[in-house]
C-alpha cells in the first residue's frame, strides 16, 4: 500500500479540495490531568466516543474494517486525543502517521470556507525505540516544515488490550502557541488515524478530507469545527498572547476569571536572567471576563525577556518576547544607492538583498511570534551596512559570490 497510497492520492487530489465542515465537534473540559499510558482513565467513561467522518482503502478494499473511534478533552494546560481501534495488536513502522499504526493532530486558526494558513500539524509514530525522533514531533508550522520535538509536557501513548487498541495524547498549549480555549474561540482540528493492516497495506481515517494529509507540498489545512465548551467552574487563567513588540510598546497580558481578591504578579527578566520588571497589578472586583493588562516597557531596550507571571504566588505562565527598533528599511535602501559607486555596485546589490531579506522576515512575523531570528538578522545586516557608509566593502574577504 506504500506504493499505493501514493498512486491514489495522485489520482484523486482533485476530489478534497472543497470542504467538508458539519456540526463542530463539541470538546468537554475536565479538572485533572489524565494519565497517559494506552488506557483509558474511568472519570473519562462519561465522555462521548466519536465516529471519525471519512474512510480511505486507498482503491484497495479490506476483508473487514476495522472500526476506529476517538475521544477528545482539555483543560487550561493540555488538549486531549484518545484513538481506540477494535484491533488487538499495534503495528510499529517508520512513518507511522502514514502507514499505521500513527497519527496526525493538526490544530489551528479556523477560517470558514477557507483552508488556513496558521496551524500545527503534529505527527505521531509509536514506537518501541523511546527516542525514535518522529513518535511525537511539530512537522509543519504555518506553511513551514519544521520537525521540532514538543516539549516533555507534552506526552503520548499507546497500549494494546486484549480486544482493542489505545492511543493517547496529551498536548501543552504552551507547546503550540497561541492556541487555547480558553482566549480563542477560532480554533480547528483535524486528525488522521493510519492503520496497518497487512505488512504493506493501510487503511486511513480523518475528521475532514484534506489532501495535505498524504502531500506535503500542500502548505495550507482545511479543519473541521469544533466547539469547546466552557469550564463548568471559573478556571483562573492568564497568556502572554503577543511575543514581538515595537521599543516603548507596552507589554500586554490577558487574564479570565481574576478579581480583586486575588494577586497578579509580573516578572521580566533581560537575557542575563536579571530582573527588570517586577510589578503587582490590581484587579477590578470582577474580572470574569477576559482583560487586557499592560506593562509599560519603557526602561527596556531592544532585545530578548523572559517573563514569569504568578497568581496567588503560583507560577502560571513563562514566556520569551522580543523588542524590537523601529527599523526605517527604505531609508537605510536610499543611503546604501546614494553611497553606491562603479567599484562597490557588487556589494550594494548583495547589502539590498540582505536588506530586502531582513524586511520580509519583519513583514512575516505574526504578533504571537518572537523576533528572536529578525533581531539577529538585523544585528548582522546593520553592520554590513555600517561598513558599507563608511567606505569598505563589508565582503571583501569573500570568495565566490556573495549571495
Amino acid at each position: 500500500m506504500k506504493n499505493n497510497l501514493m498512486t491514489w492520492v495522485t489520482a484523486a487530489a482533485l476530489l478534497f479540495t472543497f470542504h467538508t465542515h458539519s456540526a463542530p465537534i463539541d470538546i468537554k473540559h475536565i479538572d485533572f490531568n489524565p494519565v497517559i499510558d494506552g488506557q483509558l482513565d474511568q472519570e473519562l467513561d462519561h465522555l462521548k466516543f466519536n465516529e471519525f467522518a471519512h474512510y480511505y482503502d486507498f482503491g484497495d478494499p479490506v476483508e473487514k474494517e476495522i472500526k476506529v473511534r476517538y475521544k477528545l478533552a482539555y483543560n487550561d494546560k493540555y488538549f486531549y486525543l484518545y484513538i481506540e481501534t477494535d484491533a488487538n495488536k499495534i503495528t510499529y513502522n517508520t512513518r507511522g502517521y502514514l502507514y499505521g499504526d500513527g497519527y496526525k493532530i493538526i490544530l489551528g486558526k479556523l477560517i470558514n470556507n477557507q483552508t488556513t494558513d496558521e496551524y500545527y500539524d503534529l505527527y505521531y509514530s509509536p514506537s518501541l525505540n523511546k527516542n525514535q525522533r518522529d513518535k511525537q514531533v511539530i512537522a509543519t508550522y504555518n506553511r513551514h516544515h519544521i520537525t521540532k520535538l514538543l516539549s516533555k509536557n507534552s506526552l503520548s501513548q499507546e497500549m494494546a488490550h486484549s480486544k482493542s487498541t489505545g492511543f493517547e495524547t496529551l498536548i501543552a498549549w504552551d507547546d503550540i502557541h497561541p492556541i487555547n480555549p480558553l482566549f480563542d474561540s477560532d480554533i480547528g482540528l483535524n486528525i488522521y488515524f493510519a492503520k496497518s493492516v497487512t505488512k504493506v497495506d493501510s487503511v486511513g481515517y480523518s475528521l475532514t478530507k484534506d489532501e495535505s494529509i498524504w502531500d506535503e507540498e500542500v502548505l495550507s489545512r482545511n479543519l473541521s469545527a469544533v466547539n469547546f465548551i466552557p469550564p463548568a467552574t471559573q478556571v483562573k487563567s492568564v497568556q502572554v498572547f503577543k511575543r514581538n513588540y515595537q521599543l516603548n510598546e507596552d507589554i500586554r497580558i490577558k487574564s479570565i476569571s481574576l478579581d480583586s481578591k486575588d494577586a497578579l504578579n509580573v516578572t521580566v527578566l533581560n537575557n542575563m536572567g536579571e530582573q527588570v520588571i517586577n510589578k503587582n497589578i490590581k484587579l477590578t472586583p470582577k474580572s470574569d471576563q477576559k482583560i487586557e493588562h499592560k506593562i509599560n516597557t519603557e526602561a527596556l531596550k531592544s532585545g530578548t525577556y523572559d517573563i514569569h507571571v504568578m497568581i496567588n504566588n503560583t507560577p502560571v505562565e513563562t514566556a520569551s518576547i522580543s523588542i524590537l527598533e523601529s527599523i526605517e528599511f527604505k531609508k537605510i535602501a536610499n543611503e546604501i544607492v546614494n553611497k553606491t559607486n562603479n567599484a562597490n555596485k557588487k556589494a550594494q546589490s548583495t547589502l539590498l538583498f540582505h536588506l530586502q531579506e531582513a524586511n520580509k522576515t519583519s513583514q512575516a512575523l505574526k504578533p504571537y511570534e518572537i523576533a528572536t531570528q529578525l533581531i539577529q538578522k538585523w544585528k548582522d545586516t546593520f553592520k554590513l551596512v555600517n561598513t558599507f557608509l563608511k567606505g569598505k566593502d563589508p565582503f571583501a574577504n569573500l570568495q565566490g559570490p556573495y549571495r
